[in-house]
This record gives structure tokens, C-alpha cells and sequence, in this order.
């Protein structure tokens, strides 16, 4: 609000919780980039490496959490990389996206590696139109 009693908009036109806060008023905070580097995320474009042809990039996914990946068999200690396995996980979670329609979040059951099936969320991150993919404790 200005001094006036107006509403103040903001250049975009939303007044989120951004402008509600400064960097001021800042606690602490723990991005994807740390989280990638203490093992608590993993990187979807460490892919590339593997599977050059793949535009990892152009994918709606920038992160897996470590526990989903070693725990459900996409990642195995001292074992190749299995890029289908990670194909089939964007692909099952992305067909419910665009299933369900624009959202910051969402939540769908697939099979993993491993046989078995679960509820993995997908959660919108701090790049924009990316999400993380993650088991439901790990949110």
C-alpha cells in the first residue's frame, strides 16, 4: 500500500510473499545447488554426461532426491547408471503434469526400479518451470 492507502502492484502485477519480506528479514537459507553438493539432491543434468543426445536441460525436472534414487533403485553404488530407469520416472510423472494441468505441485504413484510401486511428489523449485521429484518423506 503507498502512504495514500493505494495498492502498490509489483512490475509483474503479483504481490506474493516476496514482497512481503527483505533479504533482511532472512533467517537462514539452503539452496539446490548446497543440497546437490551435501548428496541430498541429485542433479538431473548429470545425465548428460551419460546420455549426450538427451536435451536433460528441456525436461520439466532439475532434481531427484538422493534417498528416491538410491533407495528405489535408480542409483546404485558402484553400478552404471540405468537411463531408463530415469526415462520411465519423467515420463510417468510427466504424463500425470499434463494430465492434471498447471501446478506448483503434484502427486502420482509409479513402479520403480526395484518392483515395487509408490507415491512420488513433484515440487516446483527455484528454477523457474522445474520441479524436483521426490518420495513423500523426503518433502
Amino acid at each position: 500500500m503507498t502512504k495514500d492507502g493505494e495498492r502498490k502492484n509489483s512490475s509483474n502485477g503479483n504481490d506474493g510473499l516476496e514482497s512481503l519480506f527483505s533479504e533482511a528479514d532472512l533467517i537462514s537459507s539452503y539452496s539446490s545447488a548446497e543440497a546437490v553438493a551435501d548428496g541430498i539432491l541429485f542433479d538431473v543434468l548429470e545425465l548428460k554426461k551419460l546420455s549426450p543426445g538427451i536435451r536433460w536441460e528441456d525436461g520439466p525436472f532439475r532434481y531427484v532426491t538422493a534417498n528416491l534414487c538410491y533407495t528405489k533403485g535408480y542409483l546404485k553404488d558402484e553400478q552404471e547408471v540405468s537411463i531408463p530407469n530415469f526415462l520411465d520416472l519423467f515420463t510417468a510423472v510427466g504424463l500425470h503434469m499434463q494430465k492434471t494441468g498447471p501446478s506448483d505441485f503434484y502427486n502420482t504413484t509409479v513402479e520403480f526400479p526395484d518392483g515395487t510401486q509408490g507415491m512420488v511428489y513433484a515440487a516446483r523449485n527455484e528454477h523457474p518451470g522445474k520441479y524436483t521429484i521426490m518420495l513423500p518423506e523426503d518433502n
